[in-house]
């Protein structure tokens, strides 16, 4: 939605730092300063388009709040990145929320392994997969 909205109204990088900072953030300008490691006053030159933000500003923008570089800086695609852990947890809760009840189960019964279980459940899928670690020692 957001990235429609940039790209329909044409905004710039200062209308996404607000956009990113007050609305989805939720910071004060001084709070999304102290994260990236700008004054006040640099956060709000840039919300005002009196200052344009560095690349070492934008980079440190990206980095802590997991912003896209293509969103902050050309308003292209989602403002955040999707990590792997989101794509996992996508994949999890699909699996849920299927209605064969045999995956859910399964996926419940994983939830409450403890770690000797991993340990031999991973032992388990080496095997079925023909995963011999010796094997893969042995080629190099």
């Amino acid at each position: 939605m957001i990235s429609l909205f940039s790209r329909r109204f044409n905004m710039d990088i200062k209308e996404r730092i607000k956009i990113l900072r007050k609305d989805i953030l939720k910071l004060t300008q001084t709070d999304f300063g102290n994260r990236i490691g700008v004054a006040k006053s640099t956060i709000a030159g840039y919300e005002l388009g009196t200052r344009r933000p560095i690349d070492r500003a934008i980079n440190s923008i990206c980095r802590e709040f997991n912003v896209s570089h293509a969103w902050l800086t050309e308003g292209i695609g989602d403002p955040f990145i999707q990590s792997d852990d989101d794509d996992i947890i996508e994949l999890i809760n699909k699996a849920l929320s299927n209605e064969n009840e045999f995956i859910r189960n399964v996926f419940k019964s994983f939830a409450k392994l403890d770690t000797k279980h991993w340990e031999a459940l991973e032992e388990f899928m080496k095997i079925s997969l023909g995963i011999d670690e010796k094997k893969q020692e042995n080629k190099k």
